[in-house]
């Protein structure tokens, strides 16, 4: 199988890795890959995909209150609620 230099260059810019094709039609397709940018590549006036994750306790315990307080509500994590049921369990004290 004979690959175009460009290919390999665009797929592995940095390493020049040569990808494991097992015919034409998955060079085909990694061709037509290629004309999409890339997830979190920047470009200028478009709108840009910026990854994140959501709160979590762990990384953005700075930003929780645990004590009640007026206008402050319970915080629910994934493992309180049930996927067949619609009561929620009661939020841990501690």
């Amino acid at each position: 199988m004979v690959l175009p230099i460009a290919l390999i260059r665009s797929t592995s810019p940095e390493t020049w890795a040569v990808p494991e094709f097992k015919n034409d039609v998955d060079v085909r397709i990694t061709q037509k890959m290629l004309r999409i940018p890339l997830l979190g590549e920047r470009i200028e006036d478009t709108w840009n995909l910026k990854l994140g994750n959501e709160f979590h306790m762990t990384n953005d315990s700075c930003l929780f209150r645990t004590s009640p307080a007026p206008g402050r509500l319970p915080l629910y994590e994934g493992k309180m609620i049930q996927q067949y049921g619609a009561e929620l369990a009661p939020p841990d004290s501690g």
